[in-house]
């Protein structure tokens, strides 16, 4: 990390400032993007159940973003969504749904895939 100083002048007065800046080879350069793609799945969740879904994205892309929708639920707050979040690998989305409904509902899946660059 290089540590620049510079000195600012106000009204007649010194004053000093520090401030801290990174290397620019510290920190990675942006990745470009192709092929964005958004995915989509929709699974049938039966009633008073906990379900894990996922859904990868095609080929060697990788998951950019994703999340759920669901349709059915009978009382509010009887659907928790446990988990929406890229898997560990990233390359697809993860949904973990509690349906305290007695019934079934309908889960919507959404990943948002794209390959990038190295």
């Amino acid at each position: 990390m290089k540590r620049r100083k510079a000195a600012v002048t106000l009204a007649g007065a010194m004053l000093t400032v520090v401030t801290w800046a990174t290397d620019a080879q510290a920190q990675p350069p942006p990745r470009p993007v192709s092929g964005y793609q958004v995915v989509t799945s929709t699974q049938v969740q039966p009633g008073s159940s906990l379900s894990d879904y996922q859904l990868p994205c095609p080929g060697t892309k990788h998951v950019l973003g994703g999340g759920y929708d669901t349709e059915g639920a009978t009382a509010a707050n009887s659907v928790d969504a446990r988990t929406s979040s890229p898997t560990a690998n990233g390359t697809a989305w993860r949904v973990r749904i509690d349906n305290s409904n007695v019934g079934p509902i309908t889960v919507q899946l959404f990943a948002v895939c794209a390959n990038t660059a190295p």
